[in-house]
């Protein structure tokens, strides 16, 4: 009642809360206005029956509409009532009132007690102004004094008003709510369906998803309908259809991804597309998918004549399953992911090649690669229907969409599984460029990180910096800082430079500040934050944040927790290893303690994500020989070790060492097997390679001291009871519950290998991007000068930046 008072304009707040009159000396207030007691409504009441009679009947009128021009409401009042009040004449007509006001005057001093407030003064016709109640209380409370009949009467007209305007204007989308609203209230239901729908389009269409699902949900209620029911006998089963479609996708970009769900499938349903939960009738269907998707490859993916009266309906489908594969990627059901997408690429088969094909292709041809350990085949197939969707792709018209982006996001993905560099930097960057003309900024994202990761990998640690440094000045989230300093600290990290330590210092510093800003709904790139936690801590000894071990332990549930292929966790590996390995190199895997626990528990649930998720990807070759390579060192397996590493050399047999096509872990291997090996023909080759990969690359490694065989030792044999130990400790799990997986290490190594060999001979020569072609310390490379200014006073608002990190460590 308070805050109704106060619009009011002879009411003011004081400074101790009261509530009093402003009133001046030769400006008295009526104390008729003061109403000490009742509820809002019977104060409105009470006001308004004080009103001028034809004004009250104004009012009646004006309470149906809520905003309103003037000329409107004076035109209902004189065609239905056959009336014609002075204070609605038009500026121009003659003045008939006494005191010799203009009828503008008149109407607002009518309105003694401020019931309206002016929205929009017309300076040429004051009827032309627009009003509106100054609460939904006082329309409410003069909009019931109307009778029920008044009521429809008056909506209806309003109704047919307004649909005139639409009809004459079809532009005038924004008149549907108001049709709508008003047939609402009418006799005219027949009417109230048809323009509910065209609101719900229209709010669909302007990507205002909330008040869609909210006429929807109108809709569905109106036609008596349950809405997770196909039974519905007053529409058919295309319009509802198409309902359930859309109200899906209005849920799943609010990311209600169940209800999202939920709707989709009836959306199919109804068109007779089934998703089976399971059994025989989902057995059967995915041998139909794949007999008919093996054709298609045998086709080269050429789509197939389709019958032009069905092609609506397949359009429909496609679309359904495609937004069931983005609703499944996001819960990260990976299997229901690939069937949506294997579905979806059957029912566009049937269509002409359009951009919806290609972006299926592209996705399909993902999914493939990434399961080639499996099956040698899958691997061909991926290879072919990325070629494939790579070559609609450069044949047809790119005019810019959101489709398009995601297409060359699959793309850049396939091409960095493969290790084919220079193919995935070109998509990241198109990516990138296009994103910010759509606005779709977490594609922006995603397409810098995942460039500046490709960059670090391929060798060109250079432009890594510089991507990453464009990320920490462009976006200031949580996640976006914490993915660019990790691209910006393992470069650092890298340089071989020793005198200033402060670009470093500085980076942990503003790292250690990250923690006050963290998002904990993302598992992945927490597991990039805890793993240079972790690494910080074991390289320098400095904890980022109070309780390291807890971090740690962090780590050990998010890589369990992990049910899919995430980029982030990608991200997260070299950081996770570097810890591990100076965890190894500080002695933590000696003392029986929490801390070897914990540290031995990330080095397990390492080994099992990757063999879960990565084997297919080319970097996890060299990923899990280090993480391997380190379980038998610890278990003072010297030779199964080394052996280890070696099976993690990819590139062991290539003559130009600037092809190596994962410079980074390669120079890694080999420095292990220099330190570790006893066989010096093996260790003097490793010593080449390494100071090679060190001099071509510019990376400083540290210095790397032979192991004696009189050193070795076993620190703990990690068998097991030892696993279950540690796994029953950190996660209550035994390791039968975590190592669900039932391909061997030796046929996952063997797989990999020849993946290995495979991704190099399928691959058009003169796609592959291995390092930097024609690379020498004197040639390609940015000279130091240039790399300290690509950084300076990008880290720090305080200070700048004037040199990488000097400093050598031990390996």
């Amino acid at each position: 009642m308070t805050q109704w008072m106060l619009e009011l304009p002879h009411f003011r707040l004081s400074s101790d809360g009261s509530l009093t009159i402003a009133q001046k000396d030769d400006n008295l207030i009526d104390l008729e206005t003061i109403l000490p007691s009742g509820d809002i409504e019977s104060i409105v009441v009470a006001q308004f029956d004080k009103l001028n009679s034809d004004y009250q009947e104004f009012l009646r009128v004006a309470s149906v509409v809520g905003q309103f021009k003037v000329i409107d409401i004076k035109n209902f009042i004189s065609t239905q009532y056959k009336k014609d009040y002075n204070f609605l004449n038009s500026g121009s007509d003659e003045i008939l009132n006494d005191e010799n006001e203009s009828p503008e005057a008149l109407f607002k001093s009518l309105d003694k007690y401020g019931f309206l407030k002016l929205i929009y003064q017309d300076s040429d016709e004051w009827l032309e102004s627009t009003y509106a109640f100054s609460s939904d209380m006082i329309q409410k409370a003069i909009y019931t004094l109307n009778t029920f009949s008044k009521r429809e009467e008056i909506h209806l007209y309003f109704a047919h008003f307004f649909e005139q305007e639409f009809i004459s204007n079809p532009e005038r989308q924004d008149l549907l709510v108001s049709i709508y609203d008003h047939y609402s209230h009418s006799p005219d239901k027949q009417k109230t369906k048809v323009y509910l729908e065209k609101v719900c389009k229209y709010y669909f269409k302007l990507k205002s998803m909330q008040e869609a699902i909210k006429y929807y949900r109108i809709l569905f209620k109106l036609f008596r309908y349950e809405q997770y029911s196909t039974e519905l006998t007053a529409v058919s089963n295309w319009t509802l259809s198409e309902w359930h479609k859309q109200i899906g996708e209005a849920y799943l970009a609010i990311q209600k991804y169940k209800e999202a769900e939920n709707h989709i499938i009836i959306s199919l349903r109804l068109m007779d597309v089934q998703i089976p939960s399971g059994g025989f009738s989902l057995w059967w269907l995915l041998k139909k998918v794949n007999r008919h998707n093996n054709v298609l490859y045998q086709n080269n993916f050429e789509s197939f004549s389709y019958k032009k009266k069905k092609e609506k309906k397949y359009k429909v489908v496609r679309g359904c399953l495609l937004l069931l594969s983005e609703i499944y990627n996001y819960l990260h059901k990976q299997n229901l992911f690939k069937l949506s997408i294997k579905m979806a690429l059957m029912w566009s088969s049937k269509l002409k090649v359009d951009i919806k094909y290609i972006l299926i292709l592209s996705l399909y041809s993902m999914e493939y690669i990434t399961s080639a350990i499996d099956e040698k085949r899958n691997f061909q197939v991926g290879i072919c229907a990325m070629n494939k969707a790579k070559l609609y792709l450069e044949n047809f018209d790119n005019t810019l969409s959101y489709d398009i982006l995601l297409i060359h996001d699959s793309l850049a993905q396939c091409y960095f599984i493969l290790g084919d560099w220079k193919n995935a930097l070109s998509h990241w960057d198109y990516l990138i460029s296009q994103s910010v003309k759509l606005n779709e900024m977490a594609l922006w994202d995603k397409g810098v990180i995942m460039k500046a990761f490709t960059e670090f990998h391929s060798g060109n640690t250079e432009y890594c910096l510089k991507t990453s440094s464009e990320m920490l000045i462009k976006r200031k989230s949580w996640k976006n800082q914490c993915l660019a300093y990790a691209c910006v600290f393992m470069n650092f990290l890298l340089q071989n430079e020793e005198e200033d330590m402060a670009p470093t210092l500085t980076i942990m510093k503003n790292l250690s500040e990250l923690t006050e800003k963290m998002n904990t709904t993302n598992y992945s790139i927490q597991l990039v934050y805890y793993g240079i936690v972790g690494q910080v801590y074991y390289r320098f000894g400095v904890p980022l944040i109070e309780n390291v071990q807890s971090g740690l332990v962090k780590i050990v549930k998010y890589l369990d927790r992990l049910g899919h292929p995430s980029w982030g966790a990608l991200i997260s590996f070299p950081h996770i290893l570097d810890l591990l390995y100076f965890a190894y190199n500080n002695g933590v895997f000696m003392i029986d303690n929490h801390e070897r626990t914990v540290c031995i528990g990330i080095l397990l649930t390492l080994i099992n994500t990757l063999e879960k998720y990565f084997v297919a990807y080319l970097i996890s070759i060299p990923v899990l020989a280090l993480a391997r390579g380190l379980y038998h060192l610890i278990s003072g397996e010297y030779e199964l070790a080394i052996d280890t590493w070696k099976n993690g050399l990819i590139d062991k047999d290539e003559e130009r060492i600037s092809n190596i096509r994962l410079p980074y872990f390669t120079g890694r291997l080999y420095g292990l097997i220099k330190r570790f090996s006893i066989d010096p023909i093996e260790k003097e080759d490793a010593s080449e390679k390494f100071n090679a990969i060190s001099n071509i690359f510019s990376y400083s490694f540290g210095i790397i001291y032979d192991e004696p065989i009189e050193s070795r030792h076993t620190c703990i044999v990690l068998n097991d009871n030892v696993k279950n130990q540690v796994f029953q400790e950190l996660l209550n799990k035994s390791v039968v519950q975590i190592q669900n997986n039932s391909r061997s290490i030796n046929y996952i190594t063997q797989q990999q290998n020849i993946l290995s060999i495979d991704m190099k001979s399928n691959l058009m020569n003169e796609n592959i991007h291995r390092g930097i072609p024609d690379r020498s310390n004197s040639g390609n490379l940015l000279q130091s000068i240039q790399r300290k200014q690509i950084i300076t006073s990008n880290l720090t608002s305080a200070s700048s930046i004037n040199n990488p990190p000097r400093r050598n460590h031990a390996n």
